[in-house]
């Protein structure tokens, strides 16, 4: 199956200049990693002392939020005291929880 396609929001000193796939942007702006894109974007540094890269969501943040209040309400259920879970987010995919 193939995977979805990243899209990045592309601001170039602080102004909007669109929406880019990462080799779209490889391209553009003569990166030579896809990694150094998603490197920028996470970190939330300029490229170039530029530009900004900002990715865009996955359009299923509804779907996360239905299975977060399925999920809470179950644990609820069993007298789990909700604010003893840590919530942690990492992109990395080599540090999964």
């Amino acid at each position: 199956m193939a995977s979805k396609p990243v899209y990045y929001d592309l601001y170039d000193c602080g102004q909007y200049d669109g929406r880019y796939r990462a080799a779209e942007l490889m391209v553009m702006l003569g990166i030579r990693h896809r990694q150094q894109i998603e490197h920028y974007s996470d970190v939330g540094i300029l490229y170039q002392k530029r530009y900004t890269f900002v990715r865009v969501e996955d359009g299923n943040a509804s779907e996360l939020a239905d299975e977060w209040d399925r999920v809470t309400q179950v644990l609820k259920g069993c007298r789990y005291d909700l604010g003893r879970i840590p919530i942690v987010v990492s992109r990395d995919k080599r540090n999964r929880r």
